[in-house]
């Protein structure tokens, strides 16, 4: 059980620390008024899941 929430927490800290990457380098504007906010979103959530995918698999 430990080592299922060791797993756990370490995709958890995995993808809060590419979440933040990925926030960063995609460039976001917060005060931008271009095109709908959820398209900056969602770039910011393909990056973050492939950047976490990259990692995940080079660690595994």
């Amino acid at each position: 059980m430990s080592a299922l929430l060791d797993t756990i927490y370490s995709v958890a800290v995995l993808f809060v620390a590419v979440a933040g990457m990925a926030y960063v380098f995609a460039g976001t504007d917060v005060n931008s008024d271009e095109g709908p906010r959820w398209t900056q979103w969602i770039g910011v959530a393909v990056v973050g899941v492939f950047l976490a995918a990259m990692i995940w698999l080079t660690i595994a």
